[in-house]
């Protein structure tokens, strides 16, 4: 769907020149979602303004449906691919079905009329995106998570194979950003859409994305399936600079740092994971080969022991925090 080719990617001018990318080449497979990673100011919302035809590349190209996209026009680009950018667009006064409505344009036309056809996508996209109830309302009215579902189903609207999305969950409560994703990997399995999106959330990522593709220190892109990224280690190129290092049995990124306390836990696998999530917060590394410290439970709640003798007993997490913080 996407080819591409020794891709030199960045900014010049007469004085200055930044490369964010150079001679990158991997393909972009139909009915898959793509999440591109990376820190900020490595180049991601600038890839996928590439791919979008909106910023040149300094040299290479990029196919789209094995054609360069430097031979489409803005009109034919519209028809192959829609984009979904954070910014809020400054159109308030709009109401749901006029925005979706301006989705319908690269078929109509600026000034055309919309056909019953035209009608029925608008239709669709709405119900696609669980919003028929108010296609009616004004942009004002809406909330963060509303406004991204009607930027999505315009660009449902649009009927177009590929989306491309800058972060779509920005700006979104934990259940909001789970909705939209949802959504999107919908749209991926039932409509067989191509999507690339950016994105800082690595959990959601690595949950929904068929492809991750990581932007690391050598200007150029790793790409893998998320499961794979993880098991060779990989995935922690994304923060090598920041000593972070990925747990692959919980699925969080943690400190890569080493205190002089080791605690062993022997706790059922639920409560073992929270309280090492809390250790490794409040940098109190866990090694279950080293026995000085021990947590443990009874019917009473958490037990500390130190060289097999019971120290203390606690209800809750935040006194074993305080105790190994007053420690």
């Amino acid at each position: 769907m996407i080819k591409v080719q020794e891709l030199k990617l960045g900014f010049s001018s007469a004085t200055t020149k930044k490369i964010l990318l150079e001679n990158v080449s991997f393909n972009i497979e139909k009915g898959k979602l793509y999440s591109i990673l990376g820190s900020n100011g490595k180049g991601k919302t600038t890839l996928l303004r590439a791919f979008a035809g909106i910023h040149k590349p300094l040299n290479g190209d990029i196919l789209i449906k094995n054609k360069s996209i430097k031979s489409y026009s803005i009109q034919k680009l519209a028809h192959l691919i829609s984009v979904v950018f954070t910014e809020r667009i400054n159109v308030d006064y709009m109401s749901v079905f006029e925005i979706l409505a301006l989705g319908r344009v690269p078929h109509t036309g600026f000034y055309g009329t919309l056909s019953e056809n035209d009608l029925r996508v608008i239709d669709q996209a709405l119900e696609l995106c669980e919003i028929s109830n108010f296609k009616e309302r004004k942009l004002n009215t809406l909330s963060d998570g509303e406004f991204q579902r009607v930027l999505i189903a315009k660009a449902i609207a649009q009927e177009t194979p590929i989306i491309l999305m800058d972060e779509p969950s920005s700006h979104l409560d934990a259940a909001g950003r789970i909705t939209i994703m949802e959504l999107l990997r919908k749209l991926v399995v039932e409509n067989n859409k191509t999507i690339v999106l950016t994105m800082h959330e690595i959990d959601l990522a690595i949950k929904f994305s068929d492809t991750i593709l990581m932007f690391n220190d050598d200007k150029d892109i790793k790409l893998g399936m998320p499961e794979d990224l993880i098991l060779s280690g990989e995935i922690n190129e994304l923060f090598v600079s920041k000593g972070l290092i990925f747990s692959h049995k919980e699925g969080v990124f943690k400190t890569d740092r080493v205190n002089n306390l080791a605690i062993k836990l022997d706790l059922p696998l639920d409560k073992k994971m929270w309280v090492e999530s809390a250790l490794h917060r409040y940098s109190i590394f866990s090694k279950p080969s080293m026995q000085e410290f021990e947590i443990s439970e009874n019917e009473f709640g958490f037990i500390i022991s130190k060289n097999g003798e019971i120290v203390s007993q606690y209800q809750n997490i935040k006194s074993i925090i305080e105790f190994f913080t007053s420690t």
